[in-house]
């Protein structure tokens, strides 16, 4: 069995969100991994992340914290400021301070995936995603020109792709009996 095969199981777990076997198995991809590639290893930090979520799923945010700063720290080393894959723990962290309501918090993280999104190059779904949060998360805040400023990048990158679907955003509209500087948001869907 390979270290990479070894994974397998913890994923199907996840989608099924049987959350506390995909912990359990995540936990011994870890321990594989860390024997077959040593703790300084890219595939460590992408379990350290993945295992993040597990525990994020479980409802343990400290835990979930606590393993999105180790592959957020191994990641930076590893991969670098110029790969997408060290956005992943950044855009994480930026979703749990998002939920805990500590949107100045959650912006600071998720600016950071979107700076090393865009160092990146990478202008996909995910990229999309974290503008719609960065909006949803000035929204909160009533900075609405900002808002506005992330959830028209999120739609204009959603339809730059092709995406049919814009429910992850939905919309941002301006009513005609508003002043420019008011805007209604539609709530987008929750991530």
């Amino acid at each position: 069995v390979t270290g990479v095969q070894t994974c397998a199981l913890p994923i199907s777990y996840f989608k099924i969100e049987n959350y506390e076997d995909s912990i359990n198995c995540w936990t011994m991809c870890l321990s594989i991994r860390e024997k077959l590639y040593g703790e300084r290893h890219m595939s460590v930090a992408t379990v350290y992340n993945k295992l993040g979520s597990a525990y994020y799923k479980e409802n343990k945010v400290t835990k979930a914290k606590e393993l999105f700063e180790k592959s957020m720290k191994l990641s930076m080393e590893v991969f670098g400021e110029h790969d997408g894959r060290t956005a992943d723990p950044f855009h994480n962290m930026g979703i749990v301070y998002y939920d805990q309501k500590d949107y100045q918090t959650a912006i600071k993280f998720l600016t950071k995936s979107l700076s090393i999104l865009i160092k990146a190059g990478e202008y996909h779904q995910r990229t999309a995603e974290v503008y719609s949060l960065l909006g949803r998360a000035y929204k909160h805040l009533n900075q609405l020109e900002k808002a506005e400023e992330f959830y028209l990048k999120s739609m204009k990158l959603n339809a730059k792709l092709g995406e049919k679907d814009l429910s992850l955003i939905k919309n941002v509209t301006r009513r005609n009996n508003r002043s420019k500087n008011q805007f209604s948001f539609m709530e987008p869907v929750s991530v």
